[in-house]
This record gives structure tokens, C-alpha cells and sequence, in this order.
């Protein structure tokens, strides 16, 4: 089993973004194998499932609070926005359980949000100046 760790050519994509380097010295933008794989031993231990476990509580609070929402909206006869609903969910479980966030990203707007979303779409147009590359 080759356990050499490989970087596809789209991880140049998000390595730079704006100018800068994009996600800082981690996991995912590492592009020498040795110094990923030493940070990757570094972070096994809160992927074990007993730490999976502890994160439950966050899972089901943000969950809940998305049904909630997700009832108000509805019984007022508002939109549900339901692709919205779960990436804030998202954005709010992995922000409290990774990094002890307190804003409620669920149900109020937040600098974070923007800018989660500004650097995502950075990512797609940099994906796609690479595929018109390929389609050409």
C-alpha cells in the first residue's frame, strides 16, 4: 500500500489566493510530504472517536437550533433556504467545535461567513480558469 502522500494539481489552486497564501502552513495547503505528514500525526488524535464523541454535543445544538429555523421560516411562510440553512450549520459546528466560537452562525450574519464565502468563490473561479485551460 503506498501511503506517499500526493497533492493533485488543484491544491496550486487554492494555495494562493488574493496574492497570499491561502489557509496558512496546514494540512491542506502542505505540499512537502514530510513536513504534512508530521502535522498529520499531530492531528489524529482529534479525529479518534472518542473526541468525535465529545463534538456530538455541538452537532446536535447546531442541528437543533437549524430546525428551529427552519419552523419559524416556515410557519410565517418565508422561504426556506435550505442550502443556506445547512452550510451555516456547518461553518457553525466546525467553528465552535474546532475553534471555540461563540457566534451563533446559524441565525445571525457574521464577518466569518463573508468571509468563508469570498475565499470559497476565489476557489471556484481559480477552478474554473483551469478547466476553460483544459477545455481549449
Amino acid at each position: 500500500m503506498n501511503t506517499e502522500h500526493t497533492k493533485p494539481y488543484t491544491y496550486d489552486l487554492m494555495y494562493d489566493l488574493y496574492g497570499i497564501r491561502f489557509l496558512g502552513n496546514g494540512l491542506v495547503t502542505e505540499k512537502d510530504h514530510s513536513k504534512w505528514n508530521a502535522r498529520r500525526k499531530i492531528f489524529n488524535p482529534a479525529f479518534h472517536r472518542k473526541q468525535l464523541i465529545d463534538f456530538m454535543g455541538h452537532f446536535n445544538t447546531s442541528s437543533d437550533k437549524l430546525v428551529v429555523k427552519f419552523k419559524q421560516d416556515a410557519d410565517t411562510d418565508k422561504p426556506v433556504q435550505l442550502m443556506d440553512g445547512l452550510c451555516r450549520t456547518t461553518l457553525d459546528v466546525i467553528a465552535k467545535a474546532g475553534f471555540g466560537m461563540k457566534e451563533e452562525l446559524i441565525l445571525e450574519d457574521s464577518p466569518f461567513i463573508d468571509a468563508v464565502e469570498t475565499s470559497l468563490k476565489e476557489c471556484s473561479t481559480n477552478f474554473k480558469i483551469l478547466s476553460i485551460g483544459f477545455v481549449t
